[in-house]
């Protein structure tokens, strides 16, 4: 071991070498210092002169060790402070984000958009339900839908006037309903599909209908985001993104700090 890795050896013995960034530093300042000396050998110098003018010119050992450990004293500080602020910022934000599951949890029938029986969203969930997991309609089942669409029709003025079902692999009409309208009821036309892994539903709705069960969903809407739990789970996803850019900051300083010694050197 020559006079230059002794120096080396001993700046990075107040260091702790098993540190992946402080061997990279080591290697960095090791190939900078030779490659200096092998510069001024190449200009006449000799070895030992070379390694003594290469060492003068970095700095005592005392020197750098001082310079070195004010900027890590530093970028510790400050990364310690970065990932302390994330670390309480990602704490917080997943309080808030239970809270907003645990109150979607407790209230998920209140939140269900198919709560309301007056909804045409209700009925055909009810009649999908009825025919997911069948290939083929009897007829039996096909009275129950009828029955089905005649109960709620008669209670919300022919609301849902027309519905088939198709087969999701053939597109056969399996089953359709119909029920006589006045022009007037459906003027903007509110037709509609729903699916589920067998079978596709087609609907029709007048437009009463329609904007019945856009006024629910508005109110279920409503009731939702006006709750504390749902706000604060939307201040989660900011939190969640400060945190994120806070972590970036993080690593960034420290390719800094790195890029900071590579020019020391």
């Amino acid at each position: 071991m020559n006079k230059l890795e002794e120096y080396i050896e001993k700046i990075y013995r107040n260091f702790d070498e098993k540190d992946e960034e402080t061997k990279i530093l080591k290697e960095e300042m090791k190939a900078h210092l030779f490659e200096e000396a092998e510069e001024l050998r190449n200009h006449g110098l000799t070895e030992q002169e070379s390694i003594n003018k290469v060492i003068a010119n970095f700095g005592t050992e005392k020197a750098v060790i001082c310079e070195m450990q004010l900027i890590l004293k530093r970028q510790n500080k400050f990364s310690k402070a970065l990932i302390r602020v994330a670390l309480i910022i990602v704490i917080v934000a997943s309080i808030f984000k239970f809270f907003e599951i645990g109150d979607d949890f407790l209230h998920r029938n209140e939140n269900s958009l198919t709560n309301d029986k007056r909804t045409s969203l209700y009925i055909i969930n009810n009649i999908i339900s009825k025919v997911e997991n069948k290939d083929l309609l009897d007829v039996n089942l096909k009275n129950e839908v009828t029955v089905l669409l005649d109960e709620f029709n008669n209670k919300n003025n022919n609301g849902l006037y027309y519905l088939k079902l198709e087969k999701e692999d053939n597109l056969n009409i399996e089953y359709e309903y119909k029920r006589d309208v006045s022009e007037d009821m459906i003027k903007d036309g509110h037709g509609s599909e729903n699916m589920s892994n067998k079978w596709k539903v087609y609907f029709n709705r007048t437009d009463n209908q329609a904007n019945y069960d856009s006024e629910n969903v508005q109110a279920v809407m409503n009731k939702i985001v006006s709750r504390l739990p749902y706000k604060l789970g939307l201040l989660s996803n900011y939190l969640f993104v400060i945190s994120g850019v806070l972590l970036c900051v993080y690593f960034l300083n420290k390719i800094y700090v790195k890029n900071s010694f590579s020019k020391s050197f």
